[in-house]
């Protein structure tokens, strides 16, 4: 059986305390002063324009589907036109 050097679990828990510093310090940088988020709204707004259509269009789709399908269980019930 081999025998678990000392330096093993000194590298270990210096790995672990390098994580949890670099997780921490990763939280704290996500709330400090200097934020963007100004340009994260720009972005946000300018890629909704732009998909804008495409919404649009995935809905029209969508509601021509549902219609197509739903059409014959409505009628059953006696819906009419």
């Amino acid at each position: 059986m081999s025998k678990i050097k000392p330096d093993w679990l000194a590298s270990r828990l210096e790995q672990i305390g390098g994580a949890v510093s670099i997780s921490l310090r990763l939280i704290a940088d996500a709330f400090r002063a200097p934020s963007e988020m100004n340009y994260v709204l720009e972005e946000i707004a300018d890629q909704g324009c732009r998909s804008l259509p495409w919404i649009a269009a995935s809905g029209l789709a969508l509601v021509l589907v549902m219609t197509m399908h739903t059409r014959n269980e409505l009628v059953r019930f006696g819906a009419g036109a």
